[in-house]
Parts: structure tokens; sequence; C-alpha cells
């Protein structure tokens, strides 16, 4: 036991030492400027094994420090979430170009785009910008698991691509392994719902979202899931879980 602890712990140091070294490899080809003096300032592990958060200072060409923060995947090899400076410009500030400048960096950095991939929402996040989300998606309307997103900031002192973030199927799923169907799914959450909120008696619970990912990182083997929102009555109080589509536990919020 003392042994695979150590080995644990060796392994725990080990990657801790390559997070920000791949941090600091794979930055600088994202930038269309120079970061001066690029130097990671924190390192912590994430939610998922091998992947690390990785924060990062630099100096701009005024000599301005500026912070960045990634999270990164050591098994891929590549960065999964980025918040900090633009990495692009913005040529033109219409929805048009906004739509344009984010698809051009998602298609160079992100990805994979293919005849399945869908622009799955686009909302303004206050007056600063606009955050789009691409999945890749089956004609049944479940995803593969493979999505990726990109904000781009309009204000006067940032404008360009300020932040993205990406995740990967974690592998193939063939949607007739799926165990736990819709319906199913939808009553699992019906019954961890909160007791009845005042005005929703004899109500059907409103369902918001429900939507089945093939193979998700929130999964135990990397299998299906469902995530499901739903509101005890219309307007109400959102309730989100995500359920494991093939035993029907509860796997996270």
């Amino acid at each position: 036991g003392t042994t695979v602890s150590a080995m644990d712990n060796q392994e725990r140091d080990a990657e801790r030492a390559e997070a920000p070294a791949l941090a600091l490899r794979l930055l600088p080809a994202l930038c269309p400027y120079t970061m001066h003096n690029l130097r990671p300032s924190e390192v912590r592990g994430a939610r998922f094994e091998h992947e690390w958060h990785v924060g990062l200072l630099w100096e701009d060409d005024a000599g301005k420090t500026q912070s960045v923060d990634c999270k990164v995947d050591l098994t891929r090899g590549e960065i999964k979430f980025y918040t900090g400076e633009p990495l692009t410009g913005l040529a033109e500030d219409t929805p048009e170009g906004r739509l344009k400048e984010a698809e051009g960096f998602a298609r160079a950095h992100l990805g994979p785009f293919t005849d399945r991939t869908r622009l799955i929402s686009s909302h303004d996040v206050r007056d600063l910008g606009t955050d789009y989300l691409w999945a890749n998606v089956l004609d049944s309307g479940a995803w593969t698991g493979d999505w990726w997103s990109v904000t781009i900031s309009a204000n006067r002192r940032q404008r360009g691509v300020t932040s993205f973030s990406r995740q990967r199927a974690p592998r193939e799923v063939a949607e007739a392994e799926v165990v736990v169907g819709r319906e199913r799914a939808l009553e699992i959450a019906e019954t961890r719902l909160p007791p009845t909120e005042p005005g929703a008696e004899n109500q059907p619970v409103d369902v918001l979202d429900a939507r089945l990912l093939l193979s998700s990182p929130n999964s135990p083997t990397g299998g299906p899931v469902w995530h499901i929102a739903v509101a005890r009555k219309p307007g109400g109080q959102a309730y989100h879980f995500t359920i494991d589509a093939m035993t029907g536990r509860i796997v996270g919020p």
C-alpha cells in the first residue's frame, strides 16, 4: 500500500511539473503577439485525472504584467480552457463579424469540425461580447461528446477571442448501447426534485433540457450520460442532473 501511495505521489509530482511546461509550450502558438517573460504563477489539480489548472503571468510590449488562466489535458497534450487577453482581433463588430472571428479561431485551433458539427447556441454576455457553442450531433439529436465554445469580447479594451473551452469524447459509443432512455432519465430526475414549490401542485414538471451525450468524462467509464434540466413549474427554479445512461445513477449536478 505504501509503495502504491508513494508511486501515486511521484506521478502527481511529475504531472505538476509537466502541466505548466505544456502550457508554456502551447500558449505562444495561439497568440498573435509576443508574451514576454511568460511564466507559471499557480498550478493546481482539476476535477478529472491528468488535467491541471495553470495560471501564468507575462509582460506585454509596454511592460505591463498580464495574467492568463488555462486548463491543460496531459493525456491529449492540449489546452482545454483559456481565459485572458485576446488571442485574435475583431475586424468587424457585428453579429456576423463576431461569428466569423469565433468560427475562424475554432476551426484553426479547436474542433474537430465535421459534417455532424452544429452551432448549438450563441448568446450575448451582457454588453461585452458573445459566447458561441458548437457540438458534433447525430441525426437523432444525441451529442457524440465532442463540443467546444469560444467567447468573443467586443469591449473597447479587449476585442477578439478572450476565452475558449473544449471537451473531446473520451471514446466512441454507439447509440444502441444506451440502456436508460429519455423518459426513464426524466423520471429519475423528478424523484430527486425538492418538495413541491408553492403554486406547482398538480402541474407537470417542465422539461428545460434532456440531452444525451454518448461519451462523457462525467461517466465512470467515459460512456453515455443524460444532461437533464427540469423545473417544478413553468418559470420556476431549474434543477440540473447528470445521469449515467447505462446505470441510471446520478453522477453530477
